[in-house]
């Protein structure tokens, strides 16, 4: 049994029937409740639980990354193995027993697989798998891993050999992703963003709480000479900067799905927690596509002309018999002399044309067309009089 409390076995309590965990830690057992033996312990672990049940219910109201429901099932997964860490972790310090140790130890160690899933199709197309039998590999996972726990659950040193193994594995490939230069634009100028996510999850899981952590287990004895208080306070730092850092941790496999999708992504609040979504902006080849207009095509939004009657536009097309095909430049029209009619005569001088009683002229075609002198209508054929 590996024990941090210089007091662990000092002190009765409820749950001393059960079989002991291979662990104990550095607040003193049963202080303040038979019922309780880490009280600040077993309160603290509720933060934990309480990521775990926001994850949940931000993923149930609006999916963090897209509509896939594989990588929403890995959301499902990631917050529901945190919220058995929380309630396990209130178990294990509130009796200090071996099945309480194992709900709590048995879905940190499965979270690993889950995250291990999601980095590997993170590049995957909406709704697709890029490994079909990535869901197999999952289930393979998490029963490897438990029937290694169980077999050596006696022994501390093979579920830490386990669980910090997949914890240098995951951070060595977040590095990876992190701060590798990049040969894309776009993911090179979403890389800062990679970057602080991962700086803060880091501070938060491995410089705070993993520092209280080592504190707890191997400098209890100095800490109970020197400080008394902090020896109350060292394990709740780790259970709030795990949890937190786990949390953290998957916001930044979130920016690191937006970025595989070409989409931006933000930072939102949910449960007094942030969390990262995508943005509803668009991607960065439908925008370059929407700023830069085709070639040979004019910025200028053209007015659109009201289509032209069919009759209209028939006259337009066929020309009037008899009449020139010549453009005429058109005039003013010459109001009629005083007592004269408009309606035209044909000329004897002239026997192609009509003469005009506007003017006087012969110089109209055609007995519905116009005066080539004076632009007087003429009678049309319907109405004309026969000669």
């Amino acid at each position: 049994m590996v024990s941090a409390s210089s007091n662990a076995m000092s002190l009765p309590g409820y749950w001393d029937f059960m079989d002991r965990a291979s662990i104990d830690f550095c607040e003193p057992n049963y202080t303040y409740t038979p019922y309780v033996a880490e009280v600040l312990n077993t309160v603290s672990s509720l933060w934990i639980a309480y990521v775990g049940v926001a994850g949940l219910a931000r993923t149930y109201s609006k999916p963090m990354c897209s509509e896939c429901k594989y990588e929403r099932a890995v959301y499902y997964s990631l917050y529901f193995n945190t919220l058995c860490v929380g309630l396990g972790s209130c178990c294990l310090h509130a009796t200090l027993s071996l099945p309480g140790q194992a709900a709590d130890e048995v879905p940190m160690v499965l979270a690993n697989v889950f995250v291990v899933a999601f980095l590997v199709e993170h590049k995957s197309k909406p709704n697709e798998i890029k490994h079909p039998n990535m869901p197999l590999y999952c289930i393979c996972g998490v029963i490897f891993c438990t029937l290694w726990y169980l077999r050596f659950q006696h022994n501390y040193f093979a579920f830490l050999g386990l669980y910090v193994g997949g914890i240098l594995f995951i951070i060595g490939w977040l590095v990876k992703l992190c701060f590798f230069k990049r040969a894309d634009a776009w993911e090179e100028k979403q890389r800062p963003k990679m970057i602080k996510c991962f700086a803060m999850a880091m501070g938060s899981y491995a410089v705070l709480g993993f520092g209280a952590w080592v504190m707890d287990m191997l400098m209890c004895e100095f800490i109970l000479s020197q400080w008394t208080v902090l020896q109350m306070l060292l394990h709740p730092v780790w259970h709030i900067g795990a949890g937190l850092g786990t949390h953290l941790a998957v916001c930044l496999a979130t920016i690191i799905r937006c970025t595989a999708l070409r989409k931006e992504c933000e930072w939102a609040s949910f449960m007094m927690i942030p969390f990262v979504e995508p943005c509803a902006a668009t991607t960065p080849a439908k925008a370059k596509e929407a700023k830069t207009p085709a070639r040979g095509r004019s910025k200028t939004p053209v007015k659109s002309k009201a289509a032209t009657p069919p009759a209209k536009a028939k006259e337009a097309k066929t020309p009037a018999r008899g009449r020139s095909k010549t453009p005429v430049k058109s005039k003013a029209a010459t109001p009629p002399a005083k007592g004269r009619s408009s309606t035209p005569v044909r000329s004897a001088d002239s026997p192609g044309l009509i003469k005009c009683r506007a003017c006087g002229k012969a110089a109209m075609k055609g007995n519905y067309g116009f005066c080539l002198k004076c632009r007087t209508p003429g009678t049309p054929r319907a109405k004309a009089k026969k000669a």
